[in-house]
């Protein structure tokens, strides 16, 4: 999906992630374009309390080749086994 701008992408998605945690859903914040750091600051101004749900596991936030690769490579095996593993956690049957 294109956005037309930056602010268009946040309100679309952050309304999104909004909902989900709203519901109790956890959410998995696979960064590819912007840093973590950036998504957290503008997570933070949209008005959603990111370090609570950091800290309660309700909200992840990786880079994607934090997230995607392991010693510079991408593994397929790894990568979903990291998802599973992930979505176990959150007690969502694999």
């Amino acid at each position: 999906m294109q956005f037309s701008t930056p602010e268009n992408k946040y309100k679309i998605l952050f309304n999104f992630l909004a909902a989900g945690l709203e519901k109790g859903k956890g959410v998995l914040y696979v960064c590819s374009e912007d840093r973590p750091e950036q998504i957290r600051r503008e997570i933070e101004a949209f008005g959603i309390d990111i370090k609570k749900k950091e800290r309660e596991g309700a909200l992840m936030i990786y880079n994607f080749d934090e997230w995607y690769f392991e010693n510079g490579q991408a593994e397929s095996v790894k990568i979903i086994a990291r998802w599973k593993e992930t979505m176990k956690n959150y007690g969502i049957k694999v």
